[in-house]
């Protein structure tokens, strides 16, 4: 407990990219505003900077090992009650997901009303004539305008009215968000079943989402749903919610079949393996009725491999440096169908209730095409 602690007040409102944000930000500041005068100032300045990076290097490093044992201990120790009791088909299961999905069912309204916040806010927008300019429905603001996007270390990373200024989120996220509230099911949609409605109907089994690096505002929301088990994953859990634990994607620590939904936003072009990760994708959905929700970068012409570049190399091959791959949008779907995930490109005006299309506009969520995948 207490590598969380430490984790918690080093990285403190940590996200992608902003890792140890205010430690960096406290060190530039120091450095340009603090700067002492004339060479003993500048040996001053030197010296504290180094002194600082070596302890942040020897802080990480002991971050690391505690996150290595993540897997083996505190992680998979919390997944295990919904592991054992909720892949069973137990009908009550809220006891075991307690304990991996923090608030979850607090919010439950007894009787068969289900609780769905961001149907909530989408029907509240529906309602009014006219509809705002600009809606969220990852977080339920709304306005006249999103902020502007600048991200320095991205080829694309300036766009305005692009991010919600009270939840970051950006495209594929309000676009993720939407389905969550209006989207019909995939595969039982003539049966008038919603994205993340229970396979077995209200009151049996509750959906099981496997969410893979979960925005924070997302997995909130999604924690607020009726009858949904969310389990958060990501190889560096702190980044994210207290209901996010370590899993690798390429060893997914879920038994066969268990997920009724995947969410893998953006993360797949993070991944060298590329073909294991998906065949774990492939192995932990529920056949015939499980999705999985995808979208990576795919600007290319031709994917490119970016494996074996460093970190400058990878910024200029993939866009970021970050990024292991360089996806071509027909080629990533070709690449998952190769290892049995079949996907098909999302299309709100067709995938949503008809009463929610109107709010298509304000939610500015078409950027780069995300995917609705099935075993087959």
């Amino acid at each position: 407990m207490g590598g969380d602690g430490l984790v918690k007040r080093v990285l403190a409102g940590g996200r992608t990219g902003e890792a140890g944000g205010g430690v960096l930000l406290g060190i530039s500041a120091m450095n340009t505003n603090q700067r002492p005068s004339g060479r003993i100032g500048t040996l001053t300045t030197v010296l504290v900077t180094s002194v600082v990076s070596v302890v942040l290097c020897v802080l990480a490093l002991l971050l690391s090992g505690h996150l290595r044992a993540e897997p083996a201990a505190a992680g998979l120790q919390r997944a295990e009650p919904l592991l054992e009791h909720g892949f069973t088909g137990q009908s009550d299961r809220s006891a075991a997901s307690s304990e991996v999905c923090s608030g979850k069912h607090e919010h439950d309204v007894p009787g068969n009303v289900r609780r769905n916040p961001f149907q909530e806010a989408m029907k509240g927008w529906a309602a009014q004539d006219p509809v705002p300019k600009r809606v969220c429905p990852c977080c339920g603001w709304s306005g006249d305008v999103f902020a502007h996007l600048k991200i320095m270390w991205s080829q694309w990373g300036d766009r305005p009215d692009k991010q919600c200024p009270r939840c970051k989120s950006l495209e594929r996220h309000r676009s993720a968000c939407s389905l969550f509230g209006a989207g019909k099911h995939p595969f039982l949609a003539q049966e008038g079943a919603e994205f993340l409605q229970p396979p077995q109907g209200f009151g049996s089994v509750p959906f099981r989402l496997a969410h893979f690096g979960p925005e924070k505002t997302m997995d909130s929301m999604l924690n607020q749903v009726s009858d949904m088990d969310q389990i958060g994953m990501d190889f560096m859990p702190w980044l994210y919610g207290p209901s996010t634990f370590f899993a690798d994607i390429t060893s997914i620590p879920l038994p066969t079949n268990f997920s009724d939904g995947v969410v893998v936003l953006h993360v797949m072009e993070h991944i060298p393996a590329l073909e294991k990760a998906t065949q774990e994708l492939v192995r932990i959905l529920r056949p015939k009725t499980g999705w999985a929700l995808a979208e990576v970068p795919c600007y290319f012409e031709q994917t490119r491999d970016c494996r074996d570049k460093d970190y400058n190399g990878r910024k200029e091959c993939a866009g970021q440096p970050d990024h292991v791959w360089g996806f071509n949008c027909d080629d990533f779907v070709s690449r998952m169908r190769q290892e049995g995930l079949h996907c098909r490109r999302v299309n709100l005006e067709e995938d949503l209730q008809p009463w929610a299309t109107k709010l298509i506009p304000s939610m500015r969520v078409e950027l780069l095409p995300s995917y609705i995948c099935s075993t087959g």
